[in-house]
């Protein structure tokens, strides 16, 4: 879906509602917190390595770091993060 204006130009909220809404059938990452990620689960629970490396810039990296370290203190860990 291309946008000829942004969302500040349209007047109306209903008119903004219907658009995310239409775009939601095109657009897969809405979908993504109700995905099935069992099988993403069992793999990295047979991953032996210790350590874990995340490579990226900015976001590519922080957002990682940031959940990890948030669900550190209630997690006893067996794998241990480093964000570059």
């Amino acid at each position: 879906m291309e946008y000829c204006k942004n969302f500040y130009q349209i007047k109306s909220n209903s008119e903004i509602f219907d658009r995310i809404k239409a775009e939601r059938n095109e657009i897969g990452y809405y979908n993504l917190p109700y995905q099935d990620t069992t099988e993403i689960k069992d793999y990295a629970k047979n991953i032996n390595k210790k350590h874990i490396v995340v490579l990226g810039i900015g976001g590519s990296s922080l957002g990682a770091r940031a959940i990890y370290e948030f669900l550190l203190p209630s997690n006893d860990y067996k794998k241990k993060i480093y964000c570059f």
